[in-house]
């Protein structure tokens, strides 16, 4: 396959499991709609590519397992990800 697809999906996926997660165990009660917090979820994972292509530290390269396992890096995707969600959903809480 090729590798840009690959980086492609890999960030949506992780944008679509942090979005999930985050909807349905954290903050069902405040998020009414599901796909906006999975497009939210998507965002933060390519603005973590972004400031990951910045900054060039992983810490999950450091891990022998996330070394070989994941080509791309998956950290910091997924700090933002959650990051925005968070502010996303702190945004609703107080309306």
């Amino acid at each position: 396959m090729n590798y840009y697809l690959n980086l492609l999906l890999t960030y949506v996926l992780i944008g679509v499991i942090f979005s999930s997660l985050f909807y349905f165990f954290i903050r069902r009660n405040v998020l009414k709609n599901y796909f906006l917090c999975v497009l939210f979820g998507i965002i933060g994972s390519f603005f973590g590519v972004f400031f990951g292509s910045i900054i060039g530290f992983d810490p999950l390269k450091y891990i022998y397992f996330f070394r070989e396992v994941f080509v791309t890096g998956i950290f910091w995707p997924s700090v933002f990800s959650f990051i925005v969600l968070l502010l996303f959903s702190n945004s609703f809480r107080h309306n």
